[in-house]
């Protein structure tokens, strides 16, 4: 100790403090060797191998070494160490030994099985600071960072990045109005229009949507076609969404709009339904057609008010229309191929007048949670049913003649959270079909104020595809 102060006194001279030595060796001790070197976090697992994601802490090179269970048994196969580099984040796969399952067993069968998230907090990572061998061992999170978490950020950054001044076929001709010029144009790329805004689309705006291209709008849209010069939404290769008007403060107008081979708008982050989308954002649509469109549903209009007159829908892959808790009328509208519902409902309150709807592969018109459907001078051919009524919902209609169907209507309750449902019709006409009604007990149909019998306690294991309708699977 002597001979080792002396030559500290050739740099301290006369006086050392020896709290220096240490405060430096404890310093040096908590750098090589931290509480908490890194995190780590579950990414997925399966049979043969867990995924997790690894954070380094520190600002050295941390060596991954094994999996291992509390108890320090090895968990995974032999493999090279991985070596993360300071402060960086990356995923590793422990490949899994074969013994991995045994290491869980269930008190209740006597059997080895991993069972998340309860046996995670059993799992724990070897590892070191590369070049000193001090081993560490880190408990798994049963969570963790989605991988893809930061391409989704931009991708929500990017949904929210108005962008129409870039746009070859906008004008903006006031402070509150832009106009979509009239002519033929191409869209590859999600156009997105913030509020504040009228959207004036002219007769004659036809556009081809490629590149899985969208409208997104947060102001309201005048599309204002005309029969000689109509407003086409198209896309021509089959790989565009759809239009979206969500959150506006006035109500849009469609008129003369032709809407084909569109699908559903979507990005990373979100999916809507339809090819045409109205979000609490009420709408009139007049003299347009919905075709052959791509997706669920062919028009979704949700939490808004709608008039719907002299409108055709044909081709959709689901169903043609959808509303939820929506209020609005339609009104000479007709229906033609639906791949699911023609008309379909839910909380929503809607009265139907001059509508014909053919060979839907599901319901003509379907009611449910809570919805009430009024008017008249229905006509249904064919496809599997005509009316249904659900899940406390009132289908109340007038002059319906339904014709070659499987199934003429149907009443009953499929939530449990809802109740029984009820159907009232007058001046019926059924023809061709092969069931005319089938309505569970506490359930009610009534035609010309005469209550037809009830049939079953379990409606519902006759539907969906069952034996009528078409499966939900």
């Amino acid at each position: 100790m002597n001979r080792n102060k002396l030559a500290l006194f050739t740099e301290f001279q006369e006086s050392f403090d020896e709290s220096i030595l240490t405060y430096n060796s404890n310093y040096i001790k908590k750098q090589i060797n931290p509480a908490e070197q890194i995190t780590a976090s579950l990414l997925s697992y399966d049979n043969s191998s867990v995924s997790l994601g690894i954070k380094n802490l520190s600002q050295y090179p941390v060596m991954i070494n094994n999996l291992v269970h509390e108890d320090g048994q090895k968990l995974s196969k032999n493999s090279s160490p991985k070596i993360i580099d300071p402060f960086a984040y990356t995923i590793y796969n422990f490949p899994l030994d074969n013994s991995f399952v045994n290491a869980f067993v269930s008190k209740k069968n006597k059997k080895g099985t991993f069972q998340f998230p309860k046996d995670v907090q059993k799992l724990r990572i070897t590892h070191h600071i590369e070049g000193v061998n001090i081993k560490q061992q880190t408990r798994i999170a049963p969570y963790g960072k989605n991988p893809a978490l930061e391409k989704s950020i931009a991708s929500y950054r990017n949904f929210r990045t108005p962008n129409f001044k870039e746009t070859e076929f906008i004008t903006q001709t006031s402070d509150s109005t832009i106009s979509f010029k009239k002519g033929k144009f191409v869209l590859t790329r999600t156009l997105k229009i913030p509020d504040g805004y009228i959207v004036s689309i002219l007769p004659g705006f036809e556009l081809d949507l490629i590149n899985n291209s969208s409208i997104i709008s947060n102001s309201n849209i005048q599309a204002r076609g005309t029969k000689e010069n109509p407003i086409v939404f198209e896309s021509s290769d089959g790989s565009g969404g759809g239009i979206f008007v969500t959150n506006t403060s006035k109500k849009s107008f469609l008129d003369h709009c032709y809407f084909s081979n569109l699908s559903n708008p979507k990005n990373l982050l979100w999916s809507l339904s339809g090819a045409v989308n109205f979000h609490e954002s009420d709408v009139a649509i007049s003299n347009s057609i919905f075709k052959n469109n791509r997706c669920e549903d062919g028009l979704n209009i949700i939490r808004s008010s709608f008039s719907i007159v002299d409108s055709h829908f044909e081709a959709t892959q689901s169903d043609a229309f959808d509303g939820d808790f929506v209020s609005g009328t339609m009104e000479r509208c007709t229906f033609i191929d639906s791949g699911n519902d023609g008309i379909d409902v839910s909380g929503s309150q809607i009265e139907l007048t001059d509508i014909t709807i053919t060979n839907p592969s599901d319901k003509a018109i379907s009611a449910g949670e809570n919805s009430i459907i009024t008017g008249g001078n229905i006509t249904i051919n064919g496809g599997e049913i005509g009316i249904v009524s659900k899940d406390l919902s009132q289908v109340q209609l007038t002059d319906i003649n339904i014709l070659g169907t499987r199934l003429g209507l149907s009443a009953f309750q499929k939530k449990s959270e809802y109740g029984v449902a009820s159907i009232t019709v007058s001046n019926l006409r059924l023809q061709d079909f092969e069931l005319n009604y089938l309505i569970e007990n506490k359930s009610s149909l009534s035609i010309d104020n005469v209550l037809v019998e009830t049939v079953s306690n379990n409606v519902i294991d006759q539907m969906y595809g069952k034996e009528y309708g078409k499966s939900s699977k």
